[in-house]
């Protein structure tokens, strides 16, 4: 049975995640993983890691990564979230990583993930946010991604572009 990780970080994005990560956990071919962290831990953020318990499905790890003040530069986090990935990969090896998205927290994940050669899935590469630092996060994390799930025919030919198989 192959154990597929899907890592929350962000209310938002569980939103979208959620019918994927009930069906993960209803699969009787694979073993759900799914790790909370970033926003879904911190107090001062809305602790949203309760509307995952309220769904009931397993929460696999909780891995807080804001520990510092909310002026705590983004670069201390990237590097505090890539060790706490890194540790947690080396502990718990899954078969492949499912990311969605574009934050940095994310980022910090995928390259956690592929330094360790886990296969990354991820949803809603080609996407696109013009001058926000999401742009580039995402991107980076697609040239990481072994399989691509974009959100739009615009999204998959844009991936096709940056050289990503069709």
């Amino acid at each position: 049975m192959r154990t597929i990780c899907v890592v929350t970080a962000t209310r938002a994005e569980y939103g979208l995640l959620r019918p994927v990560v009930q069906k993960l956990a209803a699969s009787p071919a694979l073993r759900l993983q799914l790790v909370a962290t970033g926003a879904h831990l911190c107090p001062r953020l809305g602790e949203t890691v309760r509307e995952i318990e309220a769904d009931g499905v397993p929460i696999a790890a909780r891995l807080p990564i804001f520990i510092g003040d909310e002026n705590e530069p983004v670069a201390v986090t990237i590097a505090r979230t890539l060790t706490v990935f890194d540790a947690y990969f080396a502990a718990h090896r899954p078969d492949a990583v499912l990311l969605l998205g574009d934050r940095f927290e994310i980022f910090a994940v995928a390259t956690a993930a592929a330094a360790r050669h886990i296969p990354i899935a991820h949803i809603s590469g080609g996407d696109v946010t013009l001058g926000a630092a999401d742009e580039y996060y995402r991107h980076c994390i697609t040239k990481m991604a072994a399989v691509h799930f974009p959100s739009c025919a615009d999204s998959a030919a844009r991936l096709v572009r940056m050289g990503e198989a069709p």
